[in-house]
């Protein structure tokens, strides 16, 4: 299914659809100080939809390019999202950019590359199928029933999601 992230997230939990993964990895909602606001609202709101659509003892990836928010308050906003989603959350994992785009030091926006990996409450059952929500452009990309996860991304996440997945479901 392809579309406006918010609208296919609004249709897949009226739907009741589950996913142990549900990765989001929207354009940059606040590239500049001017669009900080709007942008932690519309992260808010990303996170607040897609947590309910995550499976008890699933995850839920949150990824950010916005030069204006920093990792604090990207992460205060998902917090208050997911909450608002009705779901407790544990972090295991934050992701910063690669070595092909280096930080420097004198200049802060250049850590504008983050990723909130959370687990969300509900015991562990193993995988029963995997989401993957809100590429470039707010496209969404779900994938259906699936016991072995296939991250079909070119975003620099994939492979240490991937990692994660294993790790935490060995095939």
């Amino acid at each position: 299914r392809q579309g406006d992230a918010f609208a296919v997230l609004e249709a897949l939990a009226t739907e009741g659809a589950h996913f142990d993964l549900v990765i989001c990895d929207p354009p940059a909602f606040a590239p500049a100080k001017p669009a900080l606001e709007a942008g932690l609202r519309a992260y808010e709101r990303l996170a607040g939809l897609a947590a309910p659509l995550v499976a008890p003892g699933g995850f839920l990836v949150l990824c950010s390019c916005s030069h204006a928010a920093d990792l604090q308050a990207f992460h205060n906003a998902s917090a208050r999202g997911i909450g608002r989603g009705g779901r407790r959350s544990e972090i295991i994992y934050t992701g910063f950019a690669g070595p092909d785009h280096p930080v420097l030091p004198q200049l802060a926006e250049s850590s504008y590359l983050k990723a909130l990996a959370f687990r969300l409450d509900g015991p562990d059952s193993g995988p029963k199928h995997v989401g993957i929500a809100c590429g470039p452009g707010r496209m969404v990309h779900v994938y259906g029933r699936t016991s072995r996860v296939r991250l079909e991304s070119t975003s620099s996440w994939a492979p240490k999601l991937h990692s994660i997945w294993r790790r935490t479901w060995p095939q």
